[in-house]
């Protein structure tokens, strides 16, 4: 049951990067992006995989309590359940995915030149943090009039 969420998790956001990153100019992959649902699908699947969680499907006996003395032996421990790391990976994908659509909006009514938009996403898509921290320091120095794809 992991390794078919973990592909369906994959092959859900990539078509939302390939607009942001590829066909930002083209109208209908703008108004799909521009929708809040753009995460429904990897946030549906954390859900998933959080009932199979609560509902013994881990091996892991770790409580809410125990990420206040969280220490990355037991992080390690975690992931190496894979309900926890496919969990962890949804996490990923769905709020890479929120960021990455925050970038692509922000920098069209910013004006961030479509490259320099386009590289911050790729970014977001593969290091997440790395790509956002790039996207606000484009967005300082690569910025134009607004409303410019």
């Amino acid at each position: 049951m992991t390794a078919v969420i973990l592909q369906i998790g994959n092959l859900v956001v990539l078509p939302f990067w390939f607009m942001m990153i590829f066909l930002p100019h083209v109208k209908w992959a703008r108004r799909l992006i521009s929708s809040p649902y753009v995460s429904v699908a990897p946030a549906g699947l954390y859900l998933l995989m959080s009932v199979l969680l609560y509902s013994g499907q881990t091996t892991s006996s770790m409580s809410l309590a125990d990420f206040a003395t969280l220490t990355p032996e037991t992080l390690a421990a975690l992931f190496a359940d894979p309900y926890l790391a496919v969990l962890g990976w949804m996490h990923y994908l769905a709020f890479d995915l929120w960021v990455g659509r925050w970038v692509f909006l922000d920098g069209i009514e910013r004006g961030v030149h479509p490259i320099l938009r386009g590289v911050a996403m790729l970014f977001t898509f593969l290091l997440g943090p790395i790509g956002y921290l790039m996207y606000l320091l484009f967005r300082q120095v690569g910025a134009r009039s607004p409303k410019v794809a």
